[in-house]
């Protein structure tokens, strides 16, 4: 019988809050820290599977751009509920691959 491998996910989140009414600040398990702005989360989430068509609009009714109402981490996830009623999931390794950081986003000389 063939040995089970048991997959686990190397990303964790030690804390994440709000920056301002523009971005959420990341402060990875590893000492890594991570800012992606509101509009950059809203980009990085795809349509929901069961929605094809939907896109991930930018802004809310009007001038209002939408803001996380409820983060929820868990399983690997990170859950935000939007203030515009848009529910997003991203793997914390997306998250991660996404960061633009100097670190991980180096500059060309």
């Amino acid at each position: 019988m063939a040995d089970l491998i048991q997959i686990t996910n190397p990303y964790k989140i030690r804390s994440c809050q709000g920056m301002g009414n523009y971005a959420l600040e990341i402060y990875w398990d590893d000492a890594h820290h991570s800012i992606f702005t509101f509009d950059q989360l809203r980009i990085l989430q795809p349509p929901p599977v069961d929605q094809p068509g939907r896109t991930s609009p930018l802004a809310g009714a009007g001038n209002v751009k939408p803001h996380p109402g409820k983060v929820k981490i868990a399983d690997g996830r990170m859950l935000i509920s939007w203030s515009d009623g848009y529910d997003a999931i991203y793997t914390l390794e997306a998250l991660r691959a996404d960061c633009q950081c100097a670190e991980c986003r180096p500059h060309p000389h």
